[in-house]
């Protein structure tokens, strides 16, 4: 026992060590420069959530290229393809509003309502009605035990939070992280916790997140050692009473959420005591607990509405000066197509608008019934929780809801003309699946065929992902779900520190292969390092190379070098948030999303604003040729029947005139005739 001890210090140690010259070494380096473009613009998106995924997908990749392309709309062309004449301004300005407009609106216009709420209301309208009712049942629980924490908020937070902290550790660990290891654990999270608030409240922003950055990290490392290495580090299960299944979140939102939900709880609690000094707490938390649940539910719709109200303006401001549709500026005369059907479409629109923008007020009996409706496990239950906003960000469906059922329509009756209605059409359904859904399942695809090709784990497959080919489709298409592509914060948990996986390294090769990683690829064609140890590892524990072995036979050689130097070495590497290995997956897991974000997604609009710009074009085109032929048809029988009247007309007056020499032959001969009979009569007399 004792041996093992000191060679346990020792290679601890030795590891420390390495670990420190590693760091130095990558200090002295650092300002050689390794700035990595595609790595830090797809991490600053990623930090930003689906808002600013969409907002930066929205921005370079819709804006920009269609106002350039709108600007060169029907533009002529010279002899070499160039294109010359008169910018398409009008189309341009209306490209460029509504852009602008449609994407950042989505995200901007609930989190300003969300921060009034907030202030006004209270701060749990920010937490999802799950939480309300996880976290006020816990909330009820510990203020019936001591009533007496309650005015000191501090103290009451603290025991609350590790009350919290201690169930999600308890069912987000396996069994041997127990007892006072994990309630000690539990009670330091909530100590940096209520510090980082407090730290908040005193404008000091910055060690407030550094605070609530530490609790994730530290998190994230039990559940590395003490859960299946294929897990989500982040994951927390959180078990709440009545309830089958425990609570699925993840510790950065069980975090804000526990801080949202306990200031407002609390303030509202003292407000009641000082009202009703032996009051029923527990009676009034759980009143309280099915208020701010209805108050979530309507500040949820209250935000999705008040988008879709922004939306159904959007078309309005967008074509405000406009007297007609400027993309058929130079195709046809202005004012040439049919306004009619359009000015009666405006007015019903407007009529609907002026009776349809009324506020719903929070009246007790709305919010009361709203919140017990959401605390059920109904189907409107699931409705509603559908539409839960997280943060600013609103939910996949909701957003697809959004965009085909409010954003589609109103551009398509606001449209100045027959040929703008059927470019909407085209151009926003093929914009919106392309981004929700084509990106997501090429970002997905890409990142197997770099697995593939370079042995990394990239992504997470759900366990029914190989049950039939339809099921591996919906998993790659599905926008909300599905397939998991690591983000780079993933990456760093997996791909960092490795000896803290439950099994050292081994747990990391088990992660590998259980996610389609190749584990004799990242040994040897990574990290030189890594390969000369590694090999040599193998050499003394099993005689064999790295190349030749089984990955049974890999596993055992790893086990038996534990506390090795060689092993060491390779831990080393790993040690820092920067490595090789982590460097290389954030490249491969971020090159298409960058990729996508600043080439393809603005390449496909180009495209797409080309495509409809000649569709509009050949529908004129044709459109002018069949009124030439119209025409034609109906000049060519007049044209005839002149010809043939002019011939009847001929024939007639041929007819009449050959009948007049006849006559006049005739009469002429009657009277030669009886002057010759008449002077022979006279002259016979």
């Amino acid at each position: 026992m004792a041996v093992k001890a000191i060679n346990s210090t020792i290679n601890v140690a030795k590891h420390n060590n390495l670990k420190e010259q590693n760091q130095q070494k990558h200090q002295q380096t650092s300002f050689t420069g390794s700035f990595n473009p595609v790595v830090t613009l797809m991490d600053a998106i990623d930090k930003g959530g689906f808002a600013a995924s969409f907002i930066a997908q929205d921005g370079i990749g819709m804006v920009a290229p269609r106002i350039y392309e709108g600007l060169n709309r029907n533009r002529e062309k010279d002899e070499n393809g160039k294109k010359i004449g008169p910018l398409n301004w009008e189309f341009a300005r209306r490209e460029g509003i509504r852009e602008i407009l449609s994407g950042p609106s989505a995200f901007l216009i609930p989190m300003g309502i969300m921060a009034i709420i907030k202030k006004t209301s209270g701060t749990a309208n920010n937490v999802h009605v799950s939480h309300i009712e996880a976290l006020g049942q816990n909330f009820a629980d510990y203020a019936a035990k001591h009533p007496d924490q309650l005015k000191n908020s501090s103290e009451f937070k603290k025991g609350y939070y590790a009350q919290i902290l201690e169930n999600a550790l308890e069912n987000s660990t396996d069994e041997t992280f127990n007892g006072e290891q994990l309630k000690d654990k539990a009670k330091s999270f909530a100590e940096k916790l209520v510090d980082s608030e407090e730290k908040r409240a005193n404008k000091d922003k910055k060690n407030a997140n550094k605070l609530q950055a530490e609790i994730v990290d530290e998190y994230m490392k039990l559940r590395k050692q003490y859960s299946a290495p294929s897990g989500n580090e982040l994951a927390v299960s959180l078990k709440v009473s009545g309830k089958d299944k425990p609570l699925g979140t993840n510790i950065r939102q069980l975090v804000q959420s526990l801080t949202d939900y306990s200031g407002d709880a609390l303030e509202k609690v003292n407000k009641h005591l000082e009202k009703h000094a032996n009051g029923n707490i527990d009676e009034y938390i759980k009143k309280f607990n099915t208020h701010r649940a209805g108050t979530r539910v309507l500040s949820n719709l209250g935000m999705w509405s008040a988008v879709v109200g922004f939306y159904t303006l959007i078309p309005k401001l967008y074509n405000l000066g406009l007297k007609h549709d400027p993309g058929l500026k130079g195709l046809v005369e202005e004012g040439a197509e049919k306004t009619e059907d359009k000015v009666k479409e405006d007015k019903k629109a407007e009529a609907k608008d002026q009776t349809k923008d009324k506020n719903v007020a929070f009246t007790g009996g709305i919010t009361s019934m709203a919140g017990k409706t959401a605390l059920k496990d109904g189907g409107i239950s699931k409705v509603l929780k559908i539409f839960e906003f997280n943060g600013a960000s609103m939910s996949v469906p909701a957003m697809l809801t959004l965009l085909f059922g409010f954003c589609l329509p109103p551009r398509y009756i606001n449209a100045k003309s027959d040929k703008e209605r059927k470019e909407i059409l085209v151009r926003d359904i093929s914009s919106f699946t392309a981004i929700l859904f084509g990106a997501k399942a090429l970002s997905r695809g890409f990142s197997d065929v770099f697995a593939n090709a370079s042995g990394f784990a990239l992504n997470i497959k759900p366990e029914n992902h190989n049950k039939n080919f339809f099921n591996k489709l919906k998993n790659y298409f599905t926008a909300g779900s599905g397939v998991n592509v690591l983000n780079s914060e993933q990456i760093v948990s997996k791909y960092s520190n490795v000896q803290e996986y439950q099994n050292g390294i081994n747990g990391f090769f088990n992660f590998l292969e259980e996610n389609g990683g190749n584990v004799k690829k990242v040994l040897l064609n990574v990290d030189k390092t890594v390969k000369e140890n590694a090999e040599e590892i193998m050499k003394n524990f099993n005689g064999q190379f790295i190349k030749d072995a089984t990955i049974e036979d890999i596993h055992k050689a790893f086990e038996k070098a534990k506390g090795s130097e060689a092993l060491e070495k390779i831990y080393t590497v790993f040690s820092t948030k920067d490595n090789k290995f982590v460097n290389r997956a954030k490249t491969m897991n971020s090159a298409f999303g960058f990729a996508s974000t600043l080439i393809l997604v603005p390449a496909f609009m180009m495209w797409l604003a080309r495509y409809c710009e000649n569709m509009t074009k050949k529908a004129i085109a044709k459109e002018k040729e069949q009124k030439v032929a119209a025409t034609a048809v109906n000049t060519q029988p007049q044209t005839k029947t002149k010809e043939v009247s002019n011939q009847s007309q001929n024939t007639s007056t041929q007819t009449n005139s050959q009948n007049s020499v006849n006559t006049a032959t005739t009469d002429a001969s009657a009277i030669t005739a009886t002057k010759k009979l008449s002077m022979a009569g006279f002259l016979n007399k």
